[in-house]
């Protein structure tokens, strides 16, 4: 999808009277505003570049496929959405489960593993689990079997520092929605990372609002195990009194 799908799509709704170019002009951001407006999304102070995101993604969305927040950023979500508008389009509006078949590890080649896996984590403030958790193979049946259908079973995670979400970083996360089953294993988790960071730079371990970060990236956990994606801020969080 590019620019001018977005101006034909826009032109055959009867809210776009300019040419069909792929160029960014006043009629094509009035139009987008003005879209935006009827799915209630307040768009004016954005840039072109984010309001072309934002129509790409309600065209997504008006097609049955689900992205989330209409937000004007390329994240995971919406790349992967145009993905599959795309593969539908020149598919004859059929699924291309090249594209949207989930990736079954039973498929899937085997990777040998390089080297024994490590005991559990330990951390200052969370103790080791009695035994190593046993998760479910990555295939829609066990996934779904072992944490339930998609959206249930969650519960919030507050995180020890402040993340910033890759694709916006001007946005802050400080807690998200995980499935109730992976909530232990990520607070063990981000705990230790607290740790190996104040220890690497031989210093106390810092409190919440002093955290020093490198970028250090985290993985992508579709529903229902974990959202959002996000990447650790790479400066000192600092607050206000």
């Amino acid at each position: 999808m590019n620019l001018q799908d977005v101006q034909r799509k826009l032109a055959a709704a009867g809210i776009y009277r300019g040419q069909v170019d792929g160029v960014f002009g006043p009629k094509t951001r009035a139009a987008i505003i003005d879209h935006l407006g009827a799915v209630k999304v307040a768009a004016r102070t954005w840039s072109d570049a984010r309001l072309e995101v934002a129509a790409m993604q309600v065209i997504v969305e008006a097609a049955g496929i689900e992205l989330g927040e209409i937000d004007g950023y390329l994240g995971p979500s919406t790349r992967q959405g145009i993905a599959i508008f795309d593969a539908r389009a020149k598919n004859s509006g059929k699924p291309d489960q090249s594209v949207e078949a989930w990736r079954d590890d039973l498929t899937a080649p085997q990777v040998p593993t390089s080297r024994p896996l490590p005991p559990p984590i330990t951390s200052s403030k969370i103790n080791a689990p009695a035994a190593r958790p046993r998760w479910p193979l990555q295939t829609a049946l066990e996934m779904d079997r072992f944490f339930g259908a998609k959206g249930t079973n969650t519960v919030s995670l507050t995180l020890p520092y402040t993340m910033r979400v890759a694709w916006n970083m001007e946005k802050s996360v400080t807690r998200f929605d995980c499935n109730r089953k992976v909530k232990e294993s990520l607070e063990r988790f981000n705990s230790r990372l607290v740790d190996v960071v104040a220890h690497g730079r031989r210093r106390p371990r810092p409190s919440r609002s002093t955290l020093v970060y490198p970028s250090v990236a985290l993985p992508y956990l579709a529903p229902p195990p974990c959202l959002p994606s996000a990447t650790v801020a790479p400066a000192v969080a600092q607050r206000s009194a």
